[in-house]
C-alpha cells in the first residue's frame, strides 16, 4: 500500500505493454494506449491489478501517481502509512 510503482505526468499518452500467459496466447504482448487526465496528485495513487488473484504476485497489481509533466523524477515511491494502518513490509 505504500510503494508507487509508475510516476505518470499530467495529461501522458504511454503505450503500457503487459505480457500475459493466460487469456491471450502464450507469451504474447498485450498494448494498452491511455491517455491520462490533468488532475495531479502525487500522494494519492490510482490502482491497476489484474481481476485474476493469483496474478496479483507477478506484478499485475501496482499503483501509479499522476505529476506535474517534468517532476516525475522528483516523485516520492513510497508513500507514509496513515494512522491505523501499516504499510507492505511493516509492523
Amino acid at each position: 500500500m505504500a510503494r508507487i510503482d509508475e510516476v505518470v505526468p499530467a495529461g501522458a499518452l504511454e503505450i503500457w505493454e503487459i505480457e500475459n500467459n493466460v487469456y491471450v496466447p502464450a507469451k504474447s504482448v498485450v498494448r494498452l494506449a491511455v491517455q491520462f487526465g490533468r488532475f495531479t496528485d502525487p500522494v494519492s495513487p490510482y490502482m491497476y491489478h489484474c481481476h485474476i488473484l493469483r496474478h496479483e504476485d507477478s506484478g499485475m497489481m501496482g499503483q501509479f501517481v499522476i505529476v506535474e509533466p517534468g517532476t516525475e523524477s522528483q516523485a516520492n515511491l513510497t508513500l507514509p502509512t496513515h494512522p491505523g494502518h501499516q504499510g507492505v513490509g511493516e509492523g
